[in-house]
Parts: structure tokens; sequence; C-alpha cells
């Protein structure tokens, strides 16, 4: 059930009658304005009998102690009895607890009740209140079940309802400042968080921008298109941070920041000549505050400007969330995680409500740490919509989505997955912008040392593969077994490759290719032998059926026909460790020299490989092929040092158990990452099977210097309506 609550000033306002509260059209009550700015019920003594309210201001004026309580509630950490105080002192103005009342009675059984509140951007003292903390008798408004209760806030406009299509879901991630910037750290911890969502068997369809500035944010947007575009950047009240441009001023170069106001930001979006953005994530402190006048106005004259994004709504982007403070990382992970989790969970035919979602990831905050009267940045959140829409998605391909995440199931391995959102950016960029048609994308690791160290690339190609299959591409990644004491020949990998081929089709449902051009090879003796492709008859006269040129040309067509009947919009070939590959190597950089292409078709080629000194059997092939020009390489070895700490954090928090530093205790993080870069020495692959961090780690957890996080659990038990188990919660 709908309810609009909409807050309309009075023709000729006076400080006794200054707004009117209409439900659904209908006057409910008229409010007081005080001399600073808040609202308060007009009838005398309205509030009398709500001692956790008077309490507020207590030996003082009500004006005096209702900025007192909001002060230290804008602040994340209230005192005492702040927080319960002034979530009812919210309902009680702006409903009243005995129109409240009847209100949730009126709910139909099994519905949920959802309070939009809405009145003019100019309306700076109302929009400031954290309205999301209302409560009554039973507790806050958030972590109700019966109903449940959601609320939004909704930002008159002339237009007339318009009903939305459904969508592709298309999530763009942009940084707006480097990783190891400590202050985004929070940030750039879930944005790793929200990529291994897949590990509940669900996948986001992503983009991840990293130091971005205007021009790589447009170049994104346009080729990319997302449907929801997430910034983790630095903010005020009016604009978000990104870095300078290529032709900055010497002040943005000094700054090291260029300020994008809602209006820039919209008009960037629109000279893009794509489709807006259906929802913005902007996780930046106090996006959604705005500015109220300062002393030296007149507080009844002056007109506040609204939030960054309350104007980005204004200007024409459907719904927005935004950040009306500091938000904690908690709170601010949970909060994250439901909303995208509510759209991965979305069915075919049923919209999908956002209201509901950040309600849900509200109520998670209400279960954090020191318990629901320590910590306000849990209502920090607002969810912000057009009068012209509401908040409900319906998105497209729903059955196709589960086809991908069921085969991205085979990519997945136990252990987290860390870092290396700069390989991802490049992979991204090469994928995106048409060059993978012409050259061939490398991962390179350092030159091979003994005792031999492993840097992840395997890791890496995995991560690659789900990331292509959810761009609409059908990933074949092979490599030849590690550890194997057989040398892979020509032959072993014209035959490896066919069987890979052979499986991929049944796992995507589509059968047997009967047209096999790489089976014919292999058959080609057999009688009877199966029909050869002219071309490749053709090309057999000229040479072997391990020529270089054979091998291009049959896996081309495999590949092509693999990438039509699973009506994917191509192949991706990604071949993991092929500096192991020798004799295999020599033949393999030489079927590289070209671009797989057949009919039109080109499929894309990663390889993955290390330069081996003293082996010149392998160091040569792999020399000659990352000299070309027609390869991108992109090059890993031990963690950034300045990346650790937010590796090392994203680890424990995706491990099992999760885990999240006990902020009750500063000095764990720093423990923490000495720890890890002592155990850890920068290698990826020391992150799992590491004795000795398992033991540290434990022993952290059992002194409560680290603390669960069990995210999931804890939204089970929330939409569950039970509560978490002790310690099931961060």
């Amino acid at each position: 059930m709908r309810t609009v609550i909409s807050v309309v000033r009075e023709t000729s306002p006076v400080p006794a009658a200054f707004w009117r509260v209409e439900v659904d059209g209908t006057l409910l009550h008229v409010l007081r304005r005080m001399d600073n700015g808040y609202p308060f019920p007009a009838v005398d003594g309205a509030l009398d009998g709500l001692p956790e309210v008077t309490s507020l201001w207590q030996g003082t004026k009500p004006e005096k102690g209702l900025r007192g309580a909001f002060t230290s509630i804008h602040g994340g950490t209230p005192a005492q009895g702040h927080l319960w105080g002034f979530g009812r002192y919210l309902l009680e103005t702006l409903l009243g607890g005995t129109f409240w009342l009847q209100l949730k009675a009126r709910c139909p059984q099994h519905e949920s009740l959802e309070l939009v509140l809405e009145w003019d951007a100019s309306e700076w003292e109302l929009s400031r209140l954290h309205w999301e903390l209302m409560r009554d008798d039973s507790g806050f408004l958030a972590e109700q079940h019966a109903p449940e209760v959601s609320l939004v806030r909704r930002v008159p406009v002339s237009k007339p309802f318009q009903a939305r299509a459904p969508i592709d879901l298309r999530v763009l991630f942009v940084v707006g400042t480097d990783l190891a910037d400590p202050r985004i750290r929070a940030g750039a911890e879930y944005l790793g968080l929200l990529r291994h969502l897949n590990h509940q068997q669900k996948s986001l369809h992503h983009r991840v921008l990293i130091a971005a500035h205007g021009e790589d944010l447009a170049s994104a947007v346009k080729s990319y298109q997302p449907t929801v575009l997430h910034l983790t950047c630095h903010g005020e009240w009016d604009s978000i941070h990104l870095k300078p441009g290529r032709e900055a001023p010497p002040s943005e170069e000094r700054e090291g920041f260029k300020r994008w106001s809602a209006q820039d930001l919209y008009q960037l979006l629109q000279d893009t000549g794509v489709p807006l953005p259906t929802v913005v994530v902007v996780n930046a402190c106090d996006s959604a505050k705005g500015r109220p006048p300062t002393p030296q106005e007149d507080p009844a004259r002056a007109t506040a400007q609204a939030s960054f994004a309350v104007e980005l709504a204004k200007l024409g982007i459907p719904m927005v969330v935004g950040m009306a403070g500091e938000v904690a990382d908690h709170a601010c992970r949970l909060f994250t995680r439901r909303l995208y989790e509510s759209l991965l969970e979305g069915v075919p035919n049923t919209p999908v409500d956002l209201g509901l979602a950040t309600t849900t990831g509200r109520r998670a905050g209400l279960q954090l740490l020191a318990g629901r009267h320590s910590t306000s940045d849990w209502a920090f959140s607002q969810l912000i919509i057009r009068g012209d829409t509401d908040t409900r998605l319906e998105l497209k391909d729903v059955g196709q989505a589960s086809v991908r995440t069921r085969i991205a199931n085979t990519f997945r391995v136990n252990h987290p997955f860390c870092d290396r959102l700069e390989a991802f950016r490049d992979f991204e960029r090469w994928l995106d912008s048409g060059r993978s048609e012409w050259n061939h994308f490398a991962i390179v690791g350092p030159a091979m040392e003994q005792p031999p160290v492993k840097y992840g690339a395997t890791r890496l190609m995995n991560e690659l593969a789900v990331h292509a299959l959810h761009s609409g591409y059908v990933p074949v990644l092979f490599g030849f077994p590690e550890g194997s004491t057989e040398a892979p020949t020509t032959e072993k990998l014209l035959t490896e490759l066919y069987k890979k081929l052979r499986d991929l089709r049944n796992d995507w449902g589509v059968g047997a290719a009967p047209d096999s051009q790489l089976r014919a090879l292999l058959l080609r003796d057999k009688t009877p032998a199966p029909p050869l492709h002219p071309d490749l008859d053709e090309a057999l006269t000229l040479g072997g059926p391990t020529d270089p040129a054979v091998l291009r040309l049959a896996l081309a067509m495999d590949l092509a026909a693999l990438a039509k009947d699973t009506q994917c919009k191509g192949s991706l070939l990604l071949l993991d460790g092929i500096h192991t590959w020798s004799p295999a190597l020599s033949t393999l950089v030489h079927v590289l020299e070209h671009r797989l292409t057949f009919d039109g078709v080109t499929t894309p080629v990663v390889v993955s490989c290390r330069r081996w000194p003293g082996h010149p059997q392998a160091d040569g092939p792999i020399k000659s092929l990352l000299e070309r020009a027609t390869v991108e390489r992109h090059d890993i070895s031990r963690f950034p040092e300045a990346l650790e700490p937010l590796i090392y954090n994203q680890y424990v928090l995706l491990r099992e158990p999760p885990q999240v530093p006990n902020p009750a205790m500063p000095n764990v993080a720093m423990f923490l990452e000495t720890y890890f870069r002592d155990l850890v020495k920068g290698l990826p692959s020391q992150l799992h099977g590491n004795a000795g961090l398992d033991a540290v780690l434990k022993a952290l957890g059992t002194s409560k210097m680290l603390l669960q996080a069990d995210d999931q659990a804890t939204m089970k038990a929330l939409l569950r309506g039970t509560p978490a188990r002790e310690g099931q919660s961060s």
C-alpha cells in the first residue's frame, strides 16, 4: 500500500501555521516552524506525554534541544536517548501517533506500506532531517514487519507518471580517486564484495572505472550504456569529486580533483547520446544532505540549494541513492549489498521494489556492533525518486541471466579473489573498444623464478571468463593441467581444444556440432571421414593438419559456430599459462599471428604467460608474441604496497567466515596489516593454504579483534523477520 505524505508551505505562512501536511491529498494537520527551522506540532502540548521526546529539551527550549540532538545524530554517534527521542519526535510531528496506528491498520495483510515523502526541494528545513529514523512504540519503522514499512523521498515534477520499460542490468562502478586513498577504501572494499555476489550464485554484469575523470566517464557511459551508475568518490553537499581531466586548469591539478555539480554530471550523461541510467548510486558523504542557509542569511527568506542527489532527480534521473552524512563502512556495505541483491533476485514479470530493498539494508544497519542506540548512520542513506516514476524496476532477460549464472558456476573456486581491479579496467577497455577484434590481450606475470612463485594469473583468467560471460560472450577457458608430465604436442593441443569445445556445448545445452572442423581434422584418416569445409580442405593442400594456418581456420570456424549456437555476441578464447606449453607453444604463437576470423566473425583472444629465461624453447616464442604491436598487455606481480591494506581487508571480508576489524579497537587495522605483510609478502598465492595466516586470523577472531560479518546470514534473517544470531552481523 502506498501513501503519499506531502508537506506544503502555507500561502501566507506564519510561524504558528507554516506548513500543512496532506496524506494522499487530504489535509491531516498543520505544523509550526521554530526559529531555527525545525517543524513542530501546531497543537500545544502534542508531545508532552512522550518523555523520550521531551527529554531532548529538558531544562531548555525545544528548538535548542532538537538542534543538539540533530547535531549528535548527524555526527553518526548520538548521545544516549537522542536516537529514540528524535525518531519519535519525527513521527509524531509528521503524522501523529494516533493517525500512524490507523494508517498501519489500513494496510492489507501481507502487503508492505510505502511512505512517499514529498515537498519542494527548497524546503531545506524538512530535507535535512533524517525521516528514515522515525519510530513508534514498537521500534523504528525501518525494522518493522507487520507491515514492512519502506520510506522514499519524491521530488515533485510537472510531468505525468511514465511507466518504464524493463531494463537490462548493467552496472558501471566509478571510483573517483586512486584506490590507495584511505578515505574511499570502504567503498572499494565493498566494490569487491559486490563483484563476489556470484559466490551466492549471483553475478553482476558490470564495468569498473578507477581514478576516473570526466573524459573516462563519458567514454565508458557511451560504450557500455549502464542502467545503474555507481559513484564512489569524495563529495560535498552540492558536488562530487573526480580526477582532473586531460586539460585541467592549474587550480584543479593542485587540488587533485575536479568538482562536478549535479548539472555538470547530468549534462555529461546527456551529451553521450545514449539512454540515461535508470538508477544513480552516489556513495559520497553528504551527497543527499543539502545546504541550509548560513547564519548570516535570513532563514525565513533564504532559498537553500537542494542536495546533489535531489538535483540529479530533478534534472531527470528516475532514481538516485544518496548519503545524508558520513556513513560507516559496515552500514554502507550492508545497505548497498541489499540494493544489488534485490536486483539480482529479480524474476520474470515481477518488478523489483527498490524501496523495500533499501529498507532491508537499513534494517541490517540497526543490528550492527554496539546496538541500535549507539549509531545513526544506518539511516543516512536515502532513496530519492522523481515524481513521474515509482520505486519499481522490471528486469529484462532474466531467463538468459540464469543460464549465464549457471555457466559462471563452472569457473568458481572456493577462495576469495582480491585486487586486480586495474586488470579488469584494462580488460574491459580492450573488450568494449573494438580493439579486441584486432589485438590479443595478454596477462603477463614476472619472469619464471626458482623456486616457482605464483602470482594469481590462473584465478584472474577465471574471473575474466565470468566477466566476459556476463558481457554476452561464451568464454572458452583452456589450459593444460598443472604438473602434467606429458608434453603438450600440437596434436595434443588440437585434441584437447576439440574436447573443450565439445564439453562447453554440452554445458550450454546446444549439443554436439555435427560439422566441427577440429573433429574433422582429428578423424581425417578414418572411414568415413567427417566432411571438411571447402576452405579448410583448400588450406590442407598447402599445409598439414598441424600447420598453424590450418589450425587457425578450423579453430575460428568452431568458435564462430559455438557463438552462433549459444546465441552469444561471440566466443572469447582464454589460453592460460601458455609459457608451459612447449613444444606446442611455437605452433600456437604462429596461430596467433593473425586473427581467429571466419565468415565475418572474429574471436577475441586472451593469454596468460610469463617469460622464461634459461628456457629458450619457451622464452623465444613468448618474447616474440609480446613484442607484437597487435598484443595489448597487462602486467601482474606482487600486490602494490599502497593497495595492500585494501586488499587484505577485502580478503578477511570475503573469506569463510567473513570478518571485519573491530571498530571499537582502533589499532586492529594496523595489527592486521602488519601480520598480512609479514605472512603474505604481497603474493596472491600466499592468501590461501597459509597455515600461519589462518592461525593469526583465528586468534584475532577469538580475541574479538576481528568480528564476524556474515552479511548473507544477516540478510536472510532480516528477510525472514527474525534477528540474526549474535556475532553474525558486523
